[in-house]
């Protein structure tokens, strides 16, 4: 009987962590879903990469040799995840240097005026 019950355990386990993994994948999904979106383009995760990379050799100027990993691994082009990560890092350091990027301008960009507003009336 002990046995019964020690294999049942096993299972249960097993399965709890089946659906933990299930549930790890699909929030990794989303939240590539959402970044793609944000980015205003596609699954050519490819042209993305190169294009941020890109504009960090451009307006990093002296960034020496984290500058040189990072066009290393745009004309590398790896599909491995750590490689993505990596890369990925190494983008958002150059995006926090160079500023608002043209997605954040977008985000906050001026309301047009109220009609009724007495300063904006034609005329």
């Amino acid at each position: 009987m002990g046995k019964g019950r020690q294999v049942r355990q096993e299972e249960g386990r097993r399965v709890k962590q089946e659906r933990q993994q299930e549930r790890q994948q699909k929030r990794k999904d989303k939240r590539k879903q959402e970044k793609r979106q944000e980015e205003g383009r596609g699954k050519t995760r490819g042209s993305k990469r190169k294009g941020k990379g890109e504009g960090e050799k451009g307006e990093g100027g002296g960034k020496g040799e984290e500058e040189g990993e990072a066009a290393d691994e745009v004309s590398v082009g790896t599909a491995g995840q750590a490689a993505d990560d990596e890369a990925e890092g190494e983008a958002a350091k150059g995006r926090q240097e160079a500023g608002p990027t043209p997605r954040d301008l977008r985000r906050h960009r001026r309301q047009p005026a109220v009609l009724s507003n007495p300063l904006n009336t034609p005329g």
